[in-house]
């Protein structure tokens, strides 16, 4: 979710680049974590899909329909935090973006200032806390 290789791998051109992209791997393990229990309640809800069929390998095209409806809705909270992370990280990409082509080609100190406040510690914690309520907004 967090970390697109291809991203973490432009970020490591300078030790400040190399710091955010750190950053960004701790807290794509971090989301892992928090989304455990939304794992769990999904797999539980994936169960009771089929607690209606006796043999699920003899089930009509109105029983297999039904059992794909709930296993979509079962899927619904980890799709929505899939959405709100890759939001947060395109929000973060485009400030970033936007910060590099004011500073231009050719002022280094200023890129490396743009990464750095954009890949802050606490613009990273408050990230991850808007994260974290929308996955707790899942709690049953």
């Amino acid at each position: 979710m967090w970390d697109d290789e291809d991203d973490v791998l432009e970020l490591e051109t300078t030790p400040e680049m190399k710091a955010a992209a750190e950053m960004l791997a701790k807290a794509g393990e971090e989301v892992a974590e928090d989304t455990l229990p939304l794992k769990k309640m999904e797999a539980l809800c994936n169960l009771k899909c089929f607690d209606r069929i006796k043999d699920p390998w003899s089930m009509d095209r109105s029983e297999k329909r039904a059992v794909l409806e709930c296993v979509e809705k079962c899927e619904q909270p980890m799709e929505t935090i899939g959405a709100v992370i890759e939001d947060e990280r395109n929000k973060m990409l485009e400030a970033t973006t936007s910060c590099l082509e004011r500073c231009g080609e050719e002022d280094e100190a200023c890129a490396n200032r743009c990464i750095t406040q954009s890949f802050s510690s606490s613009r990273l914690d408050q990230m991850m806390d808007r994260v974290r309520s929308r996955i707790m907004s899942f709690r049953y």
